[in-house]
């Protein structure tokens, strides 16, 4: 399963401020990325942007606020491919816009909204790292950009 293939868009919107400080860890469900800059952020399937996937899609930047995704837009001018070869995946540019403005989140909330995260598809994770081993090390951080580190 490539989840990191869905989950970046552009961190702009008309109701909130574009963050700053990447990596940006986005998180819905069971699925977890780290987008390292606003270009990568910025890129995602035609499927994912027709299927919903950014609605309600939680962003936590490496300062420690965290917006939540109202819907994505496509950005007119920019497609291309992931990578080169007949079964690369089409990508776009979008933008998010965003439910409220960001609100504050604690390194204690991230880690276990990640916890939360591995237990929603173990058989997923478990692919990594057993479950608990998982959960562990996330509990085990003891700043954000431990956590980004980890997770990167």
């Amino acid at each position: 399963m490539a989840r990191p293939l869905i989950c970046f868009a552009m961190m702009t919107s008309p109701k909130t401020t574009k963050p700053s400080d990447y990596p940006v860890l986005c998180v819905k469900g069971s699925s977890v990325s780290v987008c390292n800059t606003e270009a990568d952020f910025a890129r995602a399937t035609p499927h994912a942007l027709r299927s919903g996937w950014f609605d309600g899609l939680l962003v936590v930047d490496s300062s420690g606020y965290a917006w939540t995704v109202s819907h994505a837009e496509k950005v007119e001018g920019h497609s291309g491919r992931l990578f080169a070869g007949l079964f690369a995946p089409r990508v776009v540019t979008i933008r998010c816009v965003y439910e409220d403005a960001p609100k504050q989140i604690s390194l204690q909330e991230v880690q276990e909204l990640l916890c939360r995260a591995f237990e929603g598809d173990p058989n997923h994770w478990e692919a990594y790292a057993s479950l608990d081993q998982l959960k562990t090390d996330v509990r085990n951080t003891q700043s954000l950009s431990e956590l980004f580190k980890l997770m990167a």
